[in-house]
């Protein structure tokens, strides 16, 4: 059987867990409430997007960094990332986008390692948190 290349990896990782994991982070009773504009939506149609966007980035799996979002803010408004930094400094205060920033090193490249590292941390959130909010299928998200 053939390696997942890293590309392929993060992809599964993000599948997976991080994104079933923020969208379940955010809800309450199935509906998630989008970061920027505030639609409420079920957990089914949101995302989970980035405010410091680039999957080649060492935020692009920062939990900090992504929150649930509605398909028209993460796509067709790039984000939202005015409102989204303003919502960033609502619930994290002063210096989170200063934090984001201080992350993007030009220089950091994925490795298999250290996205092994991400997707055991990320699953462990999942299973702690899907337990707590009674959630048992990722595939449902």
């Amino acid at each position: 059987m053939k390696s997942k290349t890293i590309a392929e990896y993060k992809k599964d990782i993000w599948k997976k867990y991080v994104s079933p994991y923020i969208r379940l982070r955010d809800s309450i009773n199935g509906f998630c409430k989008c970061i920027t504009c505030g639609i409420i939506k079920p957990i089914k149609e949101i995302h989970a997007g980035h405010w410091r966007h680039g999957n080649t980035k060492k935020t692009y799996f920062f939990e900090k960094n992504i929150h649930s979002q509605c398909r028209s803010c993460n796509f067709f408004k790039d984000g939202a990332r005015d409102v989204y930094a303003i919502k960033l400094e609502e619930k994290y205060g002063y210096g989170i986008l200063q934090e984001i920033n201080k992350m993007d090193d030009p220089k950091w490249i994925w490795t298999k390692e250290k996205l092994k590292v991400v997707e055991e941390e990320y699953k462990q959130k999942w299973d702690l948190l899907s337990v707590n909010k009674g959630s048992k299928i990722k595939e449902d998200f």
